[in-house]
């Protein structure tokens, strides 16, 4: 995933935007920052970007529009 990538989380439908990704170090898993939207009991809906860790975002996200 890539900073400008459109993504889905499969599970509950929410979309977001990546806006910075830290790449992993032998200290640090890797980080993707994502500007998400309401989910379905809207949280995380303060336009404050959320951290995840690279592994599980790739997990339970797809990208549906790449940043070209």
């Amino acid at each position: 995933m890539k900073i400008g990538d459109l993504i889905r989380f499969v599970n509950t439908g929410c979309h977001g935007v990546v806006v910075q990704s830290v790449p992993p170090s032998p200290y640090c898993p890797g980080w993707i920052y994502v500007l998400c939207g309401p989910d379905a009991d809207g949280h995380r809906a303060k336009g404050e970007p959320t951290a995840f860790p690279m592994a599980y975002l790739t997990r339970v996200a797809e990208v549906i529009s790449e940043n070209r």
